[in-house]
């Protein structure tokens, strides 16, 4: 087997991190508990089914620290339309790019399969 859509994945991943090095935000926001909230139920929800325990913990651990902090919910939290133009622009090129990622890595584990 060809290791070379691995590589390719792993080349387009790194590419990533550099480039959300180079544009880290330079205005502080304010955690937003809501969200950490629901990534823990949803990782949760996937890894205790899959025997994938690190992500069932890690879920875990993010669904109490947002329950610990509801009562900072609203105040933190931003919804697509309190983004302004750029942010609303970038983050539905993070979604694609993610999809992108996500189907390649399926057809890559289907050719490897």
């Amino acid at each position: 087997m060809s290791t070379l859509p691995l590589i390719a994945i792993a080349v387009v991943i790194i590419l990533l991190g550099i480039v959300f090095l180079i544009n880290v935000r330079k205005e502080k926001r304010p955690t937003d508990y809501y969200n950490l909230f629901i990534i823990g139920v949803i990782w949760t929800a996937i890894g205790l089914p899959l025997k994938n325990y690190t992500l069932g913990i890690l879920g875990l651990a993010f669904l109490s620290i947002g329950l610990v902090n509801k009562n900072k919910w609203k105040a933190n939290h931003k919804t697509w339309n309190d983004l302004s133009a750029r942010e609303r622009k970038v983050s539905l090129g993070v979604m694609i790019l993610i999809g992108v990622i996500v189907i390649l890595g399926m057809i890559t584990f289907l050719l490897i399969k």
